[in-house]
């Protein structure tokens, strides 16, 4: 199954994930969040901008968050992503919110809507673990996001100081 799919079935399966942002005093901060749409350019939601989550999410542009989907431990899937945010604006609102019967409900009127804005998960990693008859299966994966190009030059630097540090043991 691709990627695309996995977000779709987030949205289909999952919908409410814990969203975990760092505030300004750089601890973490959690809520819950409505996924309520995905295609092959990320997951979108909606926040409102009058709260700390869309301070955090405008100065920072990442989050981390996780879905369950299953009822019991041994019989469940998970799955995770951070990654990186942009703001898309109120005018998908709307649209969005006529997709989720559930969370149109709740902002059915305009009043209720007027500070709400659009955000999209464009760029992350993460994995999806499903456990199913005492077994486990995790899957990585990646979202719109190639490999920096700093890790080599780090990672190289890191196994010298690693050759350095064990040659000075022996």
């Amino acid at each position: 199954m691709d990627f695309v799919n996995d977000l779709t079935r987030i949205v289909r399966d999952v919908q409410r994930v814990v969203v975990a942002t760092i505030d300004d005093a750089g601890m973490p901060e959690t809520r819950a969040v409505e996924i309520l749409d995905a295609d092959a350019e990320g997951l979108y939601f909606i926040v409102d901008r009058t709260t700390a989550f869309y301070a955090q999410l405008a100065a920072r542009k990442s989050l981390a968050f996780t879905g369950v989907q299953g009822a019991s431990y041994g019989e469940c899937a998970t799955v995770t992503l951070r990654g990186r945010v942009e703001e898309m604006g109120s005018g998908l609102v709307l649209p969005l919110l006529e997709k989720n019967e559930a969370v149109f409900e709740f902002y059915k009127n305009e009043e209720s809507r007027k500070n709400l804005t659009v955000f999209r998960m464009y760029q992350g990693a993460g994995e999806r673990t499903e456990r199913h008859a005492g077994t486990v299966a995790r899957t990585y994966e990646r979202l719109h996001q190639e490999a920096p190009v700093f890790h080599h030059r780090r990672l190289r630097r890191l196994q010298g100081v690693r050759f350095e540090m064990s040659r000075r043991v022996h």
